[in-house]
């Protein structure tokens, strides 16, 4: 998930964006990583879009 938080934000932004980041304000780039990994690691595996399971 660390790879595709970076692809994500990079493209959100622009390249290189994650890394500059993560060097000058880690403490917002690891709330930031957290807040993508609630988003996207749902553990009831809902679809966070329609609410529709995925099992």
């Amino acid at each position: 998930m660390y790879e595709q938080f970076i692809e994500l934000t990079d493209q959100i932004f622009w390249d290189g964006y994650a890394a500059k980041l993560a060097a000058e304000d880690p403490v917002k780039f690891r709330f930031e990583f957290n807040e993508f990994l609630n988003t996207y690691e749902n553990d009831d595996r809902q679809n966070v879009f329609t609410g529709e399971n995925y099992d």
